[in-house]
């Protein structure tokens, strides 16, 4: 219940930064001029990073991989990986501001590819897959949707893929977090005892591949909890403390001639890796009616109240890219998480309620 009243300070940032900003000096151009120095200087800070083995404030890499060294890099974010997060959310946003305020000439479109190579170049330097899942998303939905920013998103796609080539033929660290590992956790059989056959298991193909690979596991379970307690959950933050009691939906029973053997994995971590999914664990599907119904509206009343459509829309295609059930992710309900999503929500109101640009 407490941990629960805490996260009504998120409710309250739109209209925060609706009566802040709304005493200010205040425009897209100057926010997006801000971003692109920070999103070029936290690149430059991974770049170091990755060449010297420690950033501009000292701090050292992380996840050390004996075949290839350091495969994580954090920059300013020290031990905590969420750099690429940082990158790909605030540079979604800043593109979604340019298309918003700026005219496609060829010195804009220079500066503004130029810029988002070079962050990208960062995440990329991070290791860490999901940011490429999510920004991946965010222009295939643009390419689909919208004919007015295909000569935006389409060269996006370009310099995305040819980066992503590169860096795989030419960095091995790389292709190892790109390709080799998911490739291995998605498809490779690793759970086998020789001389046993498998017995009173569900050998459906998905379970296979799910309980082969630790977020697939965490799913495996989550999908145990909630058929426990599908309306209300099992409270906020609940995954890390009763998924143990669930873990017996993993085991796998192998019998030979003379014994059976069963082998117990382990589907626990502090959060479930999906945000769908850890909402309703939490929360129950009253609390994901809620929280969608409260976006909806938010969404609704801010299409409704700017005649620049384009950017609620592609807000909004970044919320969907960002809480996609298709790939991994953190915690819906930490700090982090939670004050991204309401961050942007906050950025809808205020620029839908702001008219100078």
């Amino acid at each position: 219940t407490l941990k629960a009243f805490f996260l009504f300070r998120f409710f309250l940032i739109p209209l925060i930064f609706y009566y802040f900003f709304q005493r200010i000096d205040f425009d897209k151009k100057k926010i997006l001029i801000y971003y692109s120095f920070i999103l070029i200087f936290l690149s430059l800070d991974l770049l170091f990073q990755k060449i010297f083995n420690f950033n501009f404030l000292g701090f050292k890499p992380s996840l050390w991989n004996d075949t290839y060294g350091y495969e994580r890099y954090a920059g300013f974010f020290d031990q905590e990986l969420i750099a690429g997060g940082y990158l790909v959310n605030f540079g979604i946003i800043s593109t979604i501001i340019y298309i918003s305020i700026f005219n496609y000439t060829k010195k804009n479109l220079t500066i503004f590819f130029s810029i988002f190579t070079f962050v990208l170049i960062g995440i990329y330097i991070t290791g860490d897959r999901t940011p490429i899942i999510i920004l991946l998303s965010f222009i295939v939905l643009g390419i689909i949707f919208f004919k007015k920013i295909r000569i935006i998103f389409i060269p996006i796609f370009s310099i995305l893929i040819v980066c992503l080539i590169i860096g795989i033929n030419l960095i091995d660290i790389m292709k190892a977090r790109f390709i080799d590992y998911p490739y291995s956790r998605l498809f490779e059989q690793n759970f086998s005892v020789k001389g046993y056959e498998v017995v009173n298991e569900n050998n459906q193909y998905y379970k296979k591949i799910l309980r082969n690979n630790p977020w697939g596991r965490h799913y495996l379970v989550s999908f145990e909890m909630i058929l426990a307690k599908p309306y209300f959950g099992h409270g906020l933050k609940s995954f890390r403390k009763y998924c143990k009691d669930y873990n017996y939906t993993l085991d796998v029973k192998y019998k030979s001639n003379k014994d059976i053997k069963i082998i117990h994995l382990d589907g626990c971590s502090t959060h479930p890796h999906n945000y769908i999914l850890e909402i309703i664990l939490d929360s129950g599907l009253i609390g994901l009616i809620l929280i969608i119904t409260i976006f909806f509206f938010v969404l609704q009343l801010a299409f409704k109240s700017t005649s620049n459509k384009l950017y609620v829309l592609n807000m909004i295609m970044f919320i969907m890219a960002l809480t996609s059930p298709f790939k991994p992710s953190g915690s819906f309900f930490s700090s982090w998480t939670s004050a991204m999503l309401w961050f942007m929500i906050a950025l809808i109101y205020l620029f839908t309620k702001k008219k100078q640009t």
